[in-house]
Parts: C-alpha cells; sequence; structure tokens
C-alpha cells in the first residue's frame, strides 16, 4: 500500500485563471460591448426584414398595377405600404418613434399617479386616520 499520491494533473482551469485575473471594470466593459453589438446586430436583422417586405410589397404592387382589371386601391395600398416599409427600416425614425413612445408611457403613468394621489387625498380629507398615516409618511420623506 502506498503512502503518498503523485498527482500528475493540474488541478487548476487555465481559463478560470484566466478570467480571474481581469479586473471587474474590463468585464463589465466586455458585458457592455457584447450588449451593444447583439443589439446593433438584432436592429440590422429587423432593417433587412423591413426591406425585404417593402421589396415584396413593391413587386406585388406592380403585378397587380399590370394586370388589365387593375384595383388602383390595391395597388396604392401596397405602394403605401412599401413606402412605409422603407422609411420604418430608417434607425432615426425608429429610435424617434420610440422615444416618442416611451415619453407617452412616462407622462400616462405620470397621470395615473397623480390621479391616484388625488383620490388617495380626497379619501383622507375624510379620515382623519388616512390623514395621520399620509402626514406621517410626508414627514419620512423629507427627511
Amino acid at each position: 500500500m502506498s503512502h503518498f499520491i503523485y498527482n500528475s494533473y493540474c488541478v487548476v482551469h487555465a481559463g478560470a485563471v484566466r478570467v480571474a485575473q481581469v479586473p471587474e471594470g474590463v468585464q463589465a466593459q466586455l458585458a457592455q460591448q457584447q450588449a451593444a453589438e447583439s443589439a446593433e446586430i438584432a436592429e440590422a436583422k429587423v432593417s433587412v426584414t423591413l426591406l425585404t417586405m417593402a421589396a415584396i410589397a413593391m413587386l406585388a404592387a406592380l403585378a397587380i398595377g399590370a394586370g388589365e382589371d387593375a384595383d388602383p386601391l390595391a395597388s396604392m395600398a401596397l405602394w403605401v405600404s412599401a413606402g412605409l416599409s422603407l422609411v420604418w427600416s430608417l434607425s432615426p425614425v425608429r429610435h424617434v418613434v420610440e422615444r416618442l413612445d416611451s415619453a407617452l408611457g412616462r407622462w400616462q403613468l405620470a397621470r395615473e399617479r397623480a390621479a391616484a394621489d388625488e383620490a388617495t387625498w380626497n379619501v383622507a380629507l375624510q379620515d382623519a386616520r388616512l390623514m395621520a398615516d399620509l402626514a406621517r409618511a410626508m414627514d419620512r420623506q423629507e427627511r
């Protein structure tokens, strides 16, 4: 029976050592960079999809408009949808629309909160206990 064990293999993973040696700030930067790159890739995929839809709509509009019994309304609708797809594929337009949408959502949430606060205040005017609770809460917020 042997009295010792000879360990001939490495007990530390080389990749784990490299990761442990990288500062935390660098790791955070790498994670942010990867997230930004994946967002750019997703945006590019959306743009390509919208451009493809625009091309299909244009081809369909040409096919409908070229026929003998052409329906001008259908052709016009397809051309409009193709134009909107082209415009929407432009990232600045999408960013402006997204910002407007988020601003509208924040404004609506602020209005809902203000209405809820107003309703609570109106109830508190009739109930002394609720008014005392509100007064204590406002005092805690001021500190």
